[in-house]
């Protein structure tokens, strides 16, 4: 798995964060999964946060894809007006 995220990833920055989304996505599965019979507080306090952190790395990444995807549509935007005014 590790060599195929690589490889993808490598291609570009939009291939980079699809990458990085299926770490966060598995590791998410993989935390949920974990405190199955896990009954120390602390264990399960540790589990607890590790999901909570991933759980919001995955949005903030979804929010900053989003954006940038924004910030580009308004450049080219911008660019385009720009061109034809000339």
């Amino acid at each position: 798995m590790f060599d195929s995220l690589l490889a993808q990833g490598s291609a570009c920055r939009d291939a980079a964060d699809a990458a990085a989304n299926i770490v966060e996505q598995t590791d998410i599965a993989t935390l949920t999964a974990a405190p199955n019979g896990a009954t120390a507080p602390d264990v399960v306090a540790v589990f607890d946060h590790l999901l909570t952190g991933l759980q919001h790395h995955l949005a903030v990444s979804a929010a900053d894809a989003v954006g940038a995807h924004a910030r580009s549509a308004a450049f080219w935007a911008r660019s385009f007006v720009s061109s034809r005014a000339k």
